[in-house]
């Protein structure tokens, strides 16, 4: 078996291992074992808030730093495109997010 391969059956039989209460950590997994498999710098999950209406950065992973990242938040009011797309589609596949127009704004600084 390859090695990348090989690195992620060990971390799936790792997540199989985690208790119910250890969530952090098995979102870290997964969010590291996303980023090698697609092969992506940057994998992140992300939740809704209704008040102000936005998302949250539950938690990130940057691959060639190893680092993990929390607490992001993206209000919709500053970024009504990309709230509309991904209300109308449940996965979106952006390639650059500075440059694709549905989430652009959200990059500004």
């Amino acid at each position: 078996m390859p090695r990348k391969q090989t690195s992620v059956v060990a971390t799936l039989l790792r997540l199989g291992l985690l208790q119910k209460d250890e969530w952090d950590s098995a979102l870290h997994e997964i969010l590291e074992i996303s980023c090698e498999l697609v092969g992506v710098e940057r994998a992140s999950y992300w939740s809704f808030r209704a008040d102000p209406s936005s998302l949250v950065c539950e938690l990130g992973y940057v691959a060639s730093k190893k680092l993990l990242e929390r607490g992001a938040v993206v209000l919709e009011r500053d970024n009504p495109e990309y709230f509309t797309e991904i209300r109308r589609v449940q996965v979106l596949d952006i390639k650059d997010t500075r440059t694709d127009p549905r989430s652009r704004s959200s990059t500004a600084t």
